[in-house]
């Protein structure tokens, strides 16, 4: 039977858009569909609004820093503005995510899909079948299973809050948490991350997390690790916190910053006959469905992605260029992440202790460069890095970055490893100064 359309992408966030985009432009019917705005999480509700408070953050710290060394005041946060601003830099998104679809030729639904066999969806009050079928529909928080968990507030409510309130919580120790409780703390509310392990943000290198976890703490963000929340009750306009060693915190608001899963439950993927395991798609080098290779998966749901959206672009590209048969699988060897805190922390490539896994001969440089004059001059009082060098051949191995502009320095480290640069190159290139980048030859030597 001929199929209604070619493909049909479920989610219009990066994975989602590239995917559909590149298939349609060479020729395949395509269709899209979000009961979400188009545009996903990061354009609308994440990483971009996102950096918007960050940025404000950012300039809000160097005031203070700066007060009384040039700068005759500080500079304060004005949080209802800040969200109008926010507002009025994404609204557009949608109507312009729309106009990208339209103008290559794709179909656009506004409803929740479900599958009701291998090839058919139901999208709204219609069955529409597809010869390729990409999920790209994002993540949610997870579930925590605790009692009152219907009071925690997601990310996407926290920036959208109208008032900033005085004492906030946030459950978990990961991006979310360090990079909200670093602006709402310097907007003047009390921030507390309660972190259920020893290790608050865990992907990232331990020694900076650690420079970085005492800067939290001197701008008065406390920071409870191995503690989890075992209870959260809602009493008047106050919220109480329970954690397990009885404690109990009495806060405004609570913010989950524990983690997030991929959007696959209300997809009915047992219908399809997909294979989920551990809450992810089983999918092979191609990202495609193992049990159904009409399926593919883009984004948070295939087990082998990291929730990051140049990753998920990545995928969302090789999906389509495996369904155009041109065959691309992804590459995750080299991903550079990102804490957006103040400052900010960055890394690419092993860790030091992915790095003691291996057979190779490697040294670590490390050090803590808040004496640093890049970092004087701001007033920053906490940065540092660490380098991962192979003994052998040079070639730098990993880097990471605790500092101002480390979101910036560390694409450099992430192109040096990925084409092998030795770090007698990255000392001898002719570096900006002063820049934070010129300190690269200082980081490899």
């Amino acid at each position: 039977m001929k199929s209604d359309y070619d493909l049909f992408v479920v989610g219009t966030g990066v994975a989602g858009a590239a995917a559909a985009k590149k298939c349609a432009v060479a020729g395949l019917k395509t269709a899209i569909s979000d009961m979400q705005v188009y545009g996903g999480t990061c354009a609308l509700r994440g990483c971009n609004p996102k950096k918007i408070l960050s940025a404000a953050a950012e300039t809000v710290s160097r005031s203070q820093a700066l007060k009384g060394k040039g700068l005759g005041k500080e500079i304060g946060f004005d949080w209802r503005p800040l969200i109008e601003y926010k507002n009025e830099l994404i609204t557009s998104i949608p109507g312009k995510t729309e106009d990208g679809f339209q103008r290559a030729g794709i179909d656009m639904f506004h409803h929740h899909c479900r599958f009701l066999d291998r090839n058919t969806l139901s999208c709204g009050d219609r069955k529409i079948s597809a010869g390729r079928i990409v999920l790209a529909c994002g993540n949610r928080p997870r579930f925590l299973n605790i009692p009152g968990e219907k009071h925690l507030l997601t990310s996407t409510e926290f920036l959208n809050l109208p008032e900033l309130p005085k004492r906030i919580v946030f459950v978990g120790g990961g991006y979310i948490s360090f990079e909200f409780a670093n602006i709402a703390a310097r907007a003047g509310s009390q921030c507390t991350i309660i972190e259920s392990t020893l290790n608050p943000l865990r992907h990232f290198d331990p020694d900076l997390v650690g420079i970085l976890t005492r800067a939290s703490e001197e701008e008065g963000i406390e920071i409870v690790t191995g503690m989890s929340v075992t209870r959260i009750e809602k009493t008047g306009k106050a919220v109480t916190v329970a954690t397990e060693n009885g404690t109990e915190l009495e806060t405004d608001i609570v913010v989950h910053g524990a983690g997030r899963v991929p959007r696959l439950d209300e997809l009915d993927l047992k219908a399809a006959g997909v294979e989920v395991k551990e809450g992810m798609v089983v999918v092979d080098e191609f990202l495609r469905s193992r049990s159904n290779p009409a399926v593919y998966v883009a984004g948070d749901a295939n087990g082998k992605s990291t929730p990051l959206t140049p990753v998920a672009l990545m995928e969302g590209l090789s999906v389509a260029e495996n369904i155009l048969g041109r065959g691309g699988k992804p590459e995750y060897s080299i991903i550079p992440k990102v804490v957006f805190s103040e400052p900010k922390l960055a890394g690419v490539g092993l860790s030091e202790e992915q790095a003691r896994q291996t057979k190779l001969k490697f040294r670590v440089n490390f050090q803590d460069t808040s004496s640093w004059s890049a970092e004087r001059r701001l007033g920053l009082k906490a940065a540092g890095f660490k380098t991962i060098i192979d003994e052998k051949g040079e070639k730098l191995l990993g880097a990471h970055i605790l500092g101002h502009n480390a979101d910036e320095v560390i694409n450099v480290f992430s192109l040096a490893i990925k084409y092998e640069l030795g770090s007698e190159e990255l000392k001898k290139a002719p570096w900006v100064f002063p820049s934070v980048s010129y300190n690269i030859r200082y980081m490899v030597h």
